[in-house]
């Protein structure tokens, strides 16, 4: 039997083997794991998107297929989200898709745009999906260190003059960096002169715990040169839903809205209406579940604070981009932490080479975990140095 090399040769999803070795800890007998890999908000859904979805399956028109593109509905209220919230004018017909979430997205924008061998540019360390993506579209998947003391920002003349695509992600998981708006109109303009197309992940677009991450599409010339791609999974904890659009360029929308109606399906209609409550809602949850964040981030600076540890704070985004202490792989500490404390983490090598040296933990466990995971490493000190003994 043929397997398509295309498959063969995908990347290993580096998640798998964080869930292997949990599953080996937990068939060892552990009983008192705490999880603080995970990328999935511990919270639910708002109630009042719940109970748009159980009065929308009632509605004739949802219980067939809907438009490729998404429903009239929630085309609208996506540009009228973006004029109330970004103050960014979208024409509903011709500059937005609706998709079944954000990775779909993204696998449908990068698939529209690249041809075989073209040269697909991100920062390092990156969401591991930029490097699938790419790998399936067959690109030339390119990238880029960055340094914390850059604020975790691809600098603009690092940029090759050959890219033909650059992502972007900002507040970006995994270090929390946020971009400032004249970080993008620099982007811009290379892309202008360089004759690149930029694609923007805007998965955590509420969580900034200095200053809120402006829109790429905020820019000047931001249309001209890219999209942005939204999720509802972090802003309304809606992560299963799959409901989320990709919105800019009109050439790059036609584009993807001819790849998605050969390769994708609809969004069930009942979705996407709860999608537009959320959307047309006045925003307090998002902001509700802010302050719950950036109380969990305290909980961690505390925890720090007493492991006589310096924290590296994030700016955005839902999680915390911790050095490991010296001595250690990242993954030889993650090994660590699971192994002594019964605390899973993510390597940070897992995010691309330049993640090694940091492991990732998350916001999305609740406050109790996150005191107890804390406790757990002061009490077997495992942030000290590695002994070379």
């Amino acid at each position: 039997m043929h397997i398509a090399n295309r498959v063969l040769t995908l990347p290993q999803n580096k998640f798998e083997r964080i869930d292997d070795k949990i599953a080996k800890l937990l068939k060892s007998g552990a009983k008192d794991l705490i999880n603080l890999g995970k990328g999935n908000p511990d919270g639910r859904t708002p109630d009042f998107i719940i109970d748009a979805l159980h009065q929308s399956v009632e509605i004739k028109e949802n219980q067939g297929y809907t438009a490729f593109s998404g429903k009239q509905s929630a085309l609208k209220a996506i540009a009228k989200f973006y004029l109330d919230n970004y103050q960014v004018e979208l024409d509903p017909e011709t500059e937005i898709i609706a998709v079944h979430g954000a990775v779909v997205g993204l696998v449908a924008t990068i698939n529209s745009l690249i041809d075989p061998g073209q040269k697909v540019v991100v920062s390092d360390p990156y969401y591991p999906t930029y490097e699938a993506a790419t790998h399936l579209a067959e690109g030339d998947f390119t990238p880029i260190k960055v340094a914390a003391e850059n604020n975790f920002l691809l600098k603009v003349d690092e940029i090759p003059a050959d890219t033909d695509l650059l992502l972007l992600n900002y507040p970006s998981n995994p270090t929390g960096a946020i971009a400032p708006k004249k970080y993008f109109s620099d982007i811009i303009t290379a892309a202008q002169s360089d004759n690149f197309s930029v694609v923007h992940d805007f998965a955590y677009s509420n969580i900034g715990f200095e200053a809120q991450q402006c829109s790429f599409l905020q820019a000047s010339g931001a249309k001209e040169v890219g999209v942005e791609i939204f999720s509802t999974s972090k802003v309304y904890n809606m992560a299963g839903w799959r409901f989320g659009f990709v919105a800019g360029n009109a050439e790059i929308i036609a584009a993807i809205k001819r790849y998605h109606a050969q390769y994708y399906s609809m969004i069930f209609g009942a979705v996407s209406d709860a999608a537009v409550s959320a959307l047309l809602s006045n925003q307090a949850f998002p902001k509700q579940q802010l302050e719950l964040y950036r109380k969990r981030l305290n909980i961690y600076q505390a925890g720090f604070e007493k492991l006589g540890v310096e924290m590296n704070v994030p700016k955005g985004a839902l999680y915390v981009w911790q050095p490991v202490p010296k001595g250690y792989t990242s993954e030889e500490f993650a090994d660590l932490l699971l192994s002594e404390a019964h605390v899973a983490v993510m390597p940070g090598n897992f995010f691309g080479e330049g993640g090694e040296g940091y492991i990732r933990l998350s916001l999305m466990v609740s406050d109790d975990e996150i005191a107890a995971a804390m406790h757990r490493f002061a009490a077997k000190d495992l942030f000290k140095a590695k002994s070379l003994a």
